[in-house]
């Protein structure tokens, strides 16, 4: 559930800790209770949103944040194994696990994902992770990134359109 709509074995191995057989053998229970479907070539998701999100909000807090952090160390290591990974994903994820010491990399890869999506003209996008790392810099605030993601979150503001608001995050 902490993964996403979206369980892949591997990732999911790592996360948990546990054999990829075993989890395996716990995705085939899943899916003969009707919990999980194929999505895809060893891919599964939740048979309906509701049902992700009940098993979501049953994770204590301690745990959902270490279990974010450890998604976002597994998609860290696929990154750096050559894989495609998405830094909206690994924002959010940190972002999750910012109350457990992750802030700085929450603020990282949002700042990341908020390059991006200026790059590619998503202007509504790059405000959020703009936002996203304000809100993950409020747990660890040294002063010259603050001021970075302020001068980021401004311009994507401008960008938009949001003239006032830009104004008053430049002001």
């Amino acid at each position: 559930a902490v993964t996403g709509a979206e369980l892949h074995p591997d990732p999911g191995a790592a996360v948990t800790g546990v054999h990829r057989d075993q989890l395996l053998d716990a995705v085939d229970e899943a899916l003969g209770a009707r919990l999980l479907r194929r999505a895809g070539v060893a891919t599964y998701a939740f048979n309906h949103p509701l049902v992700r999100a009940t098993v979501y909000e049953d994770l204590r807090v301690a745990r959902r944040v270490r279990l974010h952090e450890r998604v976002g160390l597994a998609l860290e290591s696929l990154r750096q194994q050559g894989r495609d990974v998405d830094p909206a994903a690994l924002a959010h994820h940190f972002l999750q696990a910012a109350p457990g010491g992750a802030a700085v990399k929450a603020a990282g890869y949002a700042l990341e994902a908020a390059s991006r999506a200026m790059a590619h003209l998503a202007y509504e996008s790059a405000v959020a992770f703009y936002e996203q790392a304000l809100a993950a810099l409020e747990l660890h605030p040294p002063a010259a990134d603050r001021c970075e993601v302020l001068l980021g979150l401004g311009g994507a503001l401008l960008a938009a359109g949001r003239l006032p608001e830009a104004r008053a995050v430049h002001l």
